[in-house]
């Protein structure tokens, strides 16, 4: 839901939060830990950032929801995953798949009573490293992939730093009392609030 532009979204049904971070792609046995090994229901995830998305083709991803669309609906859970650096930016669209959303930056999460900012983006201190690698591997591994769209695979996103949005900074606070901010810098200065909680998840 979109309010005075803001994506905002509602678990009425949640009664627990969880904020984990840097799954790196590990999203089958996040969804095992959360189901089955610690037998949680009722229960929003929130991954703070370095999801591993956009290191597989499009197509990876929505096999990994159909696999575990059953699971998450018996539990009654949810998975918000926040931008991190080393997630491609255009994945982040809100779009809801099932029981699995990856939210726009500044994004209201409204759950358990509380009110969460969540603020995506990073520096990556390993992007040359990843640069390289990709330049050094694409064209015998991903030859026949084209890169001419935002979805397509890779190491390294320029985009990946957080973006300071002055409009979105001045409208939130005229619609949210927020208590919590999810972000996944570690060092995140944010004028005008005064969150009870900040959960921040390194680099």
């Amino acid at each position: 839901m979109n309010h005075n532009g803001i994506f905002s979204l509602s678990f009425p049904e949640a009664k627990t939060i969880i904020v984990s971070g840097d799954i790196h792609g590990n999203f089958n046995q996040l969804v095992f830990k959360l189901c089955i090994q610690y037998q949680l229901t009722d229960t929003l995830l929130i991954v703070a950032g370095d999801c591993g998305f956009g290191f597989e083709k499009k197509e990876y991803y929505e096999q990994i929801v159909r696999r575990n669309a059953k699971r998450m609906n018996q539990a009654n859970n949810w998975i918000v995953f926040v931008r991190g650096n080393h997630d491609n930016p255009a994945y982040f669209d809100g779009a809801m798949l099932k029981r699995f959303v990856a939210v726009p930056d500044y994004s209201i999460l409204q759950v358990c009573n509380h009110t969460i900012l969540c603020v995506g983006g990073a520096i990556s201190i390993d992007r040359i490293y990843r640069i390289n690698e990709w330049n050094r591997n694409k064209y015998r591994v991903h030859s026949n992939e084209s890169q001419e769209n935002d979805i397509s695979r890779n190491l390294y996103w320029q985009n990946e730093v957080p973006v300071y949005d002055p409009n979105k900074m001045n409208a939130i606070p005229a619609s949210f009392l927020i208590d919590t901010v999810v972000t996944h810098i570690p060092h995140l200065h944010i004028v005008n609030y005064s969150p009870k909680t900040t959960l921040a998840n390194g680099l």
